[in-house]
Order: structure tokens, then C-alpha cells, then sequence
């Protein structure tokens, strides 16, 4: 629910300022939707178009974002593993995230780089408590090399991420981990949610295909390890694993994924998204399971 959201444009730059509280979805009834005080998203995003270029016979474009995004949250996105292996702490947090992303394409290679800086604190929900700081980060990468030139407009290039992780076991000083309460989308890393942007680092190529004008074909297969191995595993919909003094080494495993999607008609699109989940010795070992996710989405955009 926005409480507002402002922006302006020049030829070269543009700016957006915002500030959004979650929806309460309770009670479910006919236009009873609510307020939740307890989730918001503000900050400041803006963009640049630098000066234009050639590289390659080609004309070439990069632009770069400078942004802060704040998250207010609390509840179960808000807790972090405790000293004891399954348990939890429970509280709020403040996360300041100061960021630069820079894109665009150099010749045939569309480039994309993020580095984010996300400070806060963690105010655990006993009293007793202290409140700890964060000092927690993310590096995001990944390029392309793409031939227009040749059947199926195929592309080839690497994406590669890393979201810092802490350590579960020292209840004091700042908290290392990463986090990502609110993601609108699943399909940058893992599609089925079995992992999260949290203690993450994760590379693998990636292709893309153009098989007709509306037939597009995507792969990804990304590698994941922790990032800190004293930490714990994160999923989706914040899932903390259980598995930490039992699990060794840092390597978590491979998913790979497919995405094929035909747009059939105007403004519609049918998608098929395939994922495998292989998963390391190690994670299978405490308990962890393999298994594939296959999605399919009719979308009409109008």
C-alpha cells in the first residue's frame, strides 16, 4: 500500500522517491484490506545515461544507478538463527541499503553490475537483549556476449552473485548476513525457492535463444555455496534450515533451469519453467532432498 511515490525525468537522469507500507490482506473480506504498520519500503532510486560510445563497430550504451532502499520489518522475515542449532531469534530490523548498479551494453555485450551496502540494525524482540548493528553486503554480476547476426540470435554469458552470510553461533556484534525480505520475483537464482538471497554465492552461465520472433528459450545453471559456512541455509518465504553443526563444507549444490516461452498471440505469453535441484553430499547427507519443479504461467498483458 503506497503512501506515496513522487519522480521526475531530464534527457540524461531521472529520480524516484518513495515510501510503501505492506498490505494487510486480514480480514479477507470485500475492501477490507488494511495497513501493515509493520513492513515499509522507501528510498531513493536514481539513474544516469552516460555518454554514448562505440566499441566494436557497434553503438554502445552504459548507465548508472546510484540508489538507498530502507526495509522496516519485523515477524518471521525479521529473525535470525540463534546460538542453539533449530532455534531462532526473533525481533525487528532496520536494513539501509546503499547501492550502484551500472548496465547496459558495451558492443555485443550487455554488462550488469551491482554492489550494495546494507548497514541497520536487528532489535531482538526480548528486552533483555541488545541491539546489534548489520554490516552485510551483496556483489552482483553478469554479461552476455550476444550474435544478432547468426540463427536464433543466441547469446552466452555468466552471472555470478554473492550475498555476505555471519555467523549463527556469536549471539554479539554485528549481524554479516545479507537480507532480502521482499522479492517480487523468484526467477533470478531459483525458481522453486529452496534457496534465498541470504549467505549465497552462486555462478554459472547462462544462454538465451531466439528460436522464432515468439519463441524465446532461456538457461541458467548456477552453482551455490555459502558464503559463510558459519551460517546457516536460507529459503524462501523466510525459511531458516535447520542444518548447521551437522552440515560440512561450504558447497550447496546446482540447479539447473530452462524457461521456454511463446507468445502465442498479442498480449499473451505462455511459459514453461523447468528446474532441477541437485543438491551436494553434504546436503543430502543431514536430510536435505533432491527433487524438479515444473511451472507453467498464461500471462496477458495489456
Amino acid at each position: 500500500m503506497g503512501r506515496f511515490r513522487g519522480y521526475a525525468v531530464w534527457n540524461r537522469f531521472r529520480i524516484d522517491l518513495f515510501d510503501f507500507m505492506q498490505t494487510n490482506k486480514l480480514p479477507q473480506k470485500v475492501f477490507a484490506d488494511g495497513t501493515n504498520y509493520n513492513a515499509r519500503l522507501y528510498g531513493a532510486y536514481t539513474s544516469t545515461a552516460l555518454p554514448a560510445f562505440q566499441f566494436m563497430g557497434q553503438k554502445s550504451q552504459m548507465f548508472a544507478d546510484l540508489f538507498f532502499l530502507g526495509y522496516l520489518y519485523g515477524g518471521a522475515p525479521a529473525s535470525i538463527p540463534a546460538a542453539a542449532q533449530g532455534s531462532v531469534q526473533k525481533g525487528s530490523s532496520r536494513r539501509d541499503n546503499v547501492g550502484l548498479r551500472l548496465w547496459g551494453n558495451v558492443g555485443p555485450f550487455s554488462t550488469n553490475l551491482t554492489g550494495i551496502f546494507q548497514g541497520g540494525e536487528f532489535r531482538p524482540a526480548k528486552t533483555s537483549q541488545s541491539t546489534r548493528s548489520v554490516r552485510a553486503y551483496a556483489v552482483n554480476g553478469s554479461i552476455t556476449y550476444t550474435r544478432a547476426d547468426w540463427a536464433g540470435k543466441p547469446g552466452f554469458g555468466v552471472q555470478a552473485d554473492l550475498f555476505s552470510g555471519g555467523s549463527d553461533r556469536s549471539q554479539g556484534g554485528a549481524v554479516g548476513t545479507f537480507a532480502t525480505p521482499f522479492v517480487p520475483l523468484p526467477y533470478y537464482n531459483d525458481l522453486s525457492l529452496s534457496l534465498t538471497s541470504q549467505n549465497l554465492i552462486g555462478v554459472g552461465p547462462i544462454a538465451n535463444f531466439t528460436m522464432h520472433p515468439t519463441l524465446h528459450l532461456k538457461l541458467h545453471v548456477p552453482f551455490f555455496w555459502r558464503a559463510s559456512t558459519q551460517d546457516a541455509v536460507y529459503g524462501g518465504n523466510s525459511k531458516i534450515y535447520n542444518w548447521r553443526d551437522n552440515l560440512h563444507g561450504g558447497f550447496t549444490g546446482v540447479m539447473p533451469y530452462t524457461q521456454l516461452s511463446w507468445n502465442f498471440a498479442p498480449h499473451w505469453a505462455w511459459t514453461h519453467d523447468i528446474e532441477g535441484i541437485l543438491l551436494s553430499r553434504g546436503m543430502r547427507t543431514v536430510g536435505a532432498k533432491e527433487g524438479a519443479l515444473y511451472m507453467q504461467t498464461l500471462e496477458f498483458k495489456f
